[in-house]
């Protein structure tokens, strides 16, 4: 079983300013304070998940994954993500507006909110530092380290966040199936450590 962190491409990924973000929705806000998210949300809630985001004049199309408040993806990677974990996450309609100045087109996007979550980390195999703090004494992940997880608690995940590392990973079969369609543009992989 392999694993990967996901993050995007900052040097290449589609930016684009969206309408509004999620997060400033109190009981979201509030949500995710309290349990550090990870689970599904009222149905509700998604109304106030970005509706339209716009990108830079560009004479590129946009990336198969886009930075518009969060995460958003074309309908490809949405319906590889739902072949291998249907109904786990919540995935909200996004209209990208991109192109050139003089002729800009509407894409369709879905925001995604990763509903699905493992915590567990092997600490003692993992590239991290001891910190200390009022006496208190903690780990934080290296920048650009790898971290170590346990298998049983990421079998049958596909894409989750690991709320203690802050870092958002995907399945090696998730990442193999985005790799082979092509539907991996604006982001970057990590391999990190199953055990």
């Amino acid at each position: 079983m392999q694993a990967y962190m996901v993050e995007l491409d900052l040097e290449s990924v589609t930016q684009a300013q969206a309408n509004r973000s999620a997060a400033q929705f109190d009981p979201f806000g509030s949500w995710l304070l309290k349990t550090g998210g990870g689970g599904k949300v009222p149905e509700e809630w998604l109304q106030h998940w970005p509706s339209r985001a716009s990108g830079p004049p560009s004479e590129t199309e946009p990336t198969a994954w886009i930075n518009a408040a969060g995460y958003s993806v074309r309908p490809e990677v949405k319906d590889v993500i739902e072949t291998l974990a249907p109904g786990v996450h919540q995935f909200v309609p996004l209209k990208l507006e991109a192109g050139p100045n003089a002729q800009r087109k509407e894409y369709p996007y879905y925001s995604i909110h990763v509903a699905d979550r493992a915590d567990d980390v092997i600490v003692e195999k993992s590239e991290v530092e001891w910190l200390e703090m009022s006496g208190l004494r903690y780990w934080s992940r290296r920048f650009g380290g790898v971290i170590a997880l346990p298998q049983p608690s990421i079998v049958g995940k596909h894409i989750w966040w690991n709320r203690r590392c802050n870092i958002l990973l995907v399945s090696g079969e998730l990442h193999d199936r985005l790799v082979q369609k092509g539907l991996t543009t604006g982001l970057k992989f990590q391999k990190q450590i199953v055990e």
